[in-house]
């Protein structure tokens, strides 16, 4: 801290009136290419632990979920 850094959190629910022009943003870069959303996504819940396993070792992208339907 040699430079007197100074962080600061962000809190969404703290910004609940820009929820409505987020979402419209959002969807628009999502649409357009210029948002590129990744997620891996494994299947069955006899799957998690090596879910979990492959996320801890950072062989996932973006978002890792188990798919359970």
């Amino acid at each position: 801290m040699s430079k007197d850094l100074t962080l600061r959190g962000f809190r969404g629910s703290s910004n609940l009136h820009l929820m409505g022009q987020m979402r419209r943003r959002m969807t628009e870069w999502l649409r357009s290419g210029e948002l590129d959303y990744r997620e891996t996504v494994f299947a069955g819940l006899e799957s998690a632990p090596h879910a979990l396993t492959e996320m801890i070792a950072s062989r996932t992208a973006g978002k890792t979920l188990v798919s359970l339907g």
